[in-house]
């Protein structure tokens, strides 16, 4: 029989406490990469804490990807910048379990792209520019290549939540797209794709490169349609890679 007793309050470890505070200071002082922290010996002094549980609040950290620790000469605690290989691992997980197909990746892929697309135009540098080029000119029909031009895109939205929404969309897209075994026909379509919003780009037309974004993800989703793979999920449970 249901109760509405109060659920028993969680106390936090005492390694928990000094991760959180820990934390709580690289991300609020807004510590640059490299910058060293207090030594396993420093923690252990400063806090009272035993050895056990100053390792344990470094090793959180580390897992979270805010620190980094080396021995040696010049090694010690770094801090660093989370790797979103994390966040993207954890919500690959979900949509395997939950078998979010193709077609929804699509629309949101289209939602974002397009308007990264545009304020790549508007925003980003000409070596950014270069870089976009230089990834059109290098890939030619492969697909690894092509995979590396979207993200160059994203990045010269400067935006920073596009970019990071969309590196975590592409790396979910990569899961998926090597096990397409695309023809040459799409690849070279593709190609001329991303010349097209290339070229949009370098002219700063930001419609332009918008609606030729709009284009090639449009003319990508429809092939596979065609193939019927849009119903498919993203990442299929039963491949799930158990080293992920």
């Amino acid at each position: 029989m249901p109760t509405n007793a109060p659920r028993p309050t969680r106390v936090p470890t005492a390694s928990a406490v000094l991760a959180a505070e820990l934390r709580s200071r690289i991300i609020r002082e807004r510590l640059p990469d490299g910058t060293p922290i207090e030594s396993e010996g420093e923690l252990i002094a400063s806090s009272g804490l035993s050895r056990a549980s100053v390792r344990e609040a470094i090793r959180l950290l580390a897992s979270e990807g805010l620190i980094t620790t080396r021995r040696g000469p010049g090694g010690g605690i770094r801090v660093s910048s989370p790797d979103l290989h994390l966040s993207t691992r954890s919500i690959a997980m979900i949509l395997a379990r939950s078998g979010a197909p193709l077609r929804e990746l699509f629309e949101l892929r289209i939602l974002l792209e397009v308007r990264a697309a545009e304020l790549c135009a508007e925003a980003a540098d000409d070596e950014q520019l270069a870089a976009i080029s230089g990834a059109v000119d290098g890939h030619g029909s492969r697909l690894p290549g092509m995979m590396g031009f979207h993200p160059l895109v994203a990045a010269g939205s400067c935006n920073e939540f596009f970019v990071v929404m969309l590196e975590i969309v592409h790396s979910l897209a990569e899961w998926h797209t090597p096990d397409e075994a695309l023809d040459a026909r799409t690849l070279e379509l593709a190609g001329r794709a991303h010349r097209k919003i290339a070229e949009r780009l370098h002219a700063r037309d930001a419609a332009g490169a918008g609606q030729a974004m709009r284009v090639h993800l449009e003319a990508f989703r429809d092939r596979l349609e065609a193939a019927g793979r849009l119903d498919e999920p993203v990442i299929r449970a039963v491949d799930w890679d158990p080293r992920a």
